[in-house]
């Protein structure tokens, strides 16, 4: 039977993912441009998803989960398409 402390600590950890994937995404994004500003603002970015992952682990951990390492293996994928 899955409790509701397990439900919570699921989503958390799919948010987690999906920050995660989105800071690398602005990471790979601001290395890619040689423009200053808009490498500002997309590494400004990437520092808020990863302020947002912060917080979510926190959060995991508060609700007695561990936060997983690393993203979603369908992200790499993903990153991998965008650059073709």
């Amino acid at each position: 039977m899955t409790t509701l402390q397990d439900t919570t600590v699921d989503t958390l950890h799919h948010l987690l993912m999906l920050n995660r994937d989105s800071a690398e995404a602005y990471h790979q994004a601001a290395n890619g441009t040689q423009h200053p500003r808009i490498k500002a603002l997309l590494l400004q970015c990437a520092e808020q998803y990863e302020t947002f992952c912060a917080d979510l682990e926190t959060a995991i951990v508060r609700c007695g989960g561990t936060p997983e390492p690393g993203g979603r293996p369908l992200a790499a994928l993903q990153r991998g398409w965008r650059n073709l």
